[in-house]
């Protein structure tokens, strides 16, 4: 309880003012997102406390002689969540709607030239060429896009599955590359955004070409956030910030009530390989936010901290903790038998129905004969009418076994106001390293030996054996039929298959680099 302890006397005189600004203040236009100020601390029936101010963190905290613990770790997580996705750097996030973001747009504010949010990967390697690297903020649209009036305005995603990229046709090794298919028989979509840390660190060292990276004689090491750098006036574009990479799951609006959701109109492209018309397709649609993965690196944390979050009408619970086995080979299938008004579930009336998968399944392919689609899926063709849509539970049950998670969130649910769509988000939990090693910025891999070193993950969950110990965090959008362990699968990214230089936690270095129109000739 590190960070909490930390607060004392001084933080809650503060917290009282603030509840008297409250009280004598008239309300800000939270919409446009609200001075921090304006907003005090909600506690939970708990006792967590969250306030929404904005303060982004350059690193976990500053613990002395007290250790930080996995309380630290979710407080942190729900700071860095509120503050990228709030409208503007010093602002809140809205408390009566939805709001754009740091990283993107929404429906009521799309992105512009003065709010161009995160670049994608896509963005970069898409781009650049031997004689041009594009600026950060711009974006990149393919030809279908750009016969959109107004394209400009919006982001393009691309990615059918959390691993497979559109442009690029990764090869994805032993990760899935199935796509969880909503009730609603729309497929998600994918992106991953990088922050200025990031990205500037990308094109300065040129590790957007193979030959400089096949060239590396050491790994990689991104810049690491430093605690001073961190505070209510912080920007990700701060060097001292450290490097910041987001993965977004975004679920098609149709048919769906998406008032309690963060909602964007963005470019969904599919190309050629992925459609039954053998055509390329961009449509502009009303997405949904339904998943998000943040990974930040900082020096207290160098091997990077992974915080994921989703929407809590996803998926229920499943009915047990997962079972002991080897990562990434047996996921939790005690689905519940009663429905519910799920994203990834069927309904009461729903629950026997055959065009649901079994619990936890890859969905049926829908692909009309062997040849027609990529990955055997369409994603301009309707689900397979047999077990064709995803039938999700979330695979540790939340308030048992992430307890501190749980109750962060249920105090920074109340912090936002049920009028703010970022009171129906949970964070599921923040992986992080315990062994610490001297503060210094190192390298993933040098810290964390993927395959040997998981008893110093945290957190770890009891499995269903009553006895094993495993780290274990699975997002419903993005590990939806595998066991987790996010930060042991990425700190094995490495430049290329046989190497062993590490692209420190990046995968879409090793996986989209090589196939980037720069390094195929293009």
């Amino acid at each position: 309880m590190a960070i909490r302890e930390k607060w004392g006397l001084g933080v809650s005189l503060t917290l009282s003012l603030l509840l008297l600004l409250v009280l004598v203040l008239p309300a800000p236009d939270a919409a446009s997102g609200a001075p921090a100020v304006a907003h005090a601390a909600s506690q939970s029936t708990s006792g967590s406390t969250c306030s929404i101010a904005y303060n982004l963190p350059g690193d976990i905290g500053n613990f002395g002689s007290d250790p930080p613990d996995q309380e630290d770790l979710d407080i942190y997580s729900w700071q860095l969540f509120l503050a990228l996705n709030a409208p503007a750097v010093g602002k809140s996030v809205s408390t009566s709607g939805d709001n754009s973001t740091l990283w993107g747009g929404s429906v009521v504010n799309p992105i512009t030239g003065g709010n161009p949010g995160f670049s994608s990967t896509d963005d970069l390697l898409q781009a650049v060429t031997t004689s041009y690297v594009p600026p950060y903020g711009t974006h990149y649209y393919p030809n279908a896009c750009k016969q959109i009036q107004g394209y400009q305005s919006y982001r393009v995603v691309d990615e059918l599955d959390k691993v497979d990229d559109s442009f690029f046709e990764a090869t994805v090794g032993n990760l899935s590359d199935s796509p969880a298919i909503a009730t609603n028989g729309t497929f998600l979509r994918y992106e991953i955004l990088i922050s200025p840390v990031t990205y500037n660190t990308i094109t300065t060292k040129k590790w957007y070409l193979s030959s400089v990276l096949n060239s590396l004689t050491s790994s990689l090491n991104f810049p690491c956030g430093v605690e001073s750098a961190g505070g209510p006036k912080a920007s990700p574009a701060d060097p001292g910030i450290g490097a910041i990479t987001i993965k977004n799951a975004w679920m098609d609006v149709t048919g769906f009530d998406a008032s309690d959701y963060h909602t964007e109109k963005l470019l969904i492209f599919t190309p050629a390989a992925e459609n039954s018309s053998g055509q390329d397709s961009c449509e502009l649609k009303t997405m949904a936010l339904v998943g998000m993965h943040i990974a930040h690196k900082t020096t207290e944390q160098s091997a990077w901290t992974w915080s994921t979050f989703e929407h809590q009408a996803n998926a229920p619970d499943c009915l047990n903790v997962p079972p002991k086995g080897t990562q990434q080979t047996i996921a939790n299938m005690t689905c519940p038998t009663v429905g519910g008004s799920y994203n990834f579930f069927p309904t009461a009336a729903d629950i026997g129905n055959t065009k649901y998968q079994a619990c936890n399944t890859s969905p049926a392919a829908n692909e009309p004969n062997a040849t027609a689609c990529d990955d055997s899926w369409c994603a301009d063709l309707p689900p397979s009418p047999v077990g064709g849509y995803s039938r999700l539970c979330r695979q540790v049950p939340l308030q048992a076994n992430f307890k501190t998670a749980y109750a962060q969130t249920q105090a920074c649910n109340a912090a936002t106001g049920k009028s703010s769509v970022w009171s129906n988000y949970a964070l599921i939990s923040t992986m992080w390293f315990t062994a610490f090693p001297s503060a210094t910025c190192q390298n993933a891999a040098t810290i964390v030996a993927p395959t040997s070193s998981h008893t110093s993950y945290a957190p770890q969950v009891t499995l269903s054996d009553g006895t094993s110990l495993a780290p274990y965090m699975a997002n419903t959008t993005m590990e939806s039929y595998e066991r987790s362990v996010c930060m042991g699968c990425h700190q094995g990214a490495i430049v290329k298959k046989g190497s062993t230089i590490s692209t420190d936690l990046m995968y879409f270095m090793q996986l989209e680099v090589p196939a980037a129109p720069i390094n195929q000739g293009g």
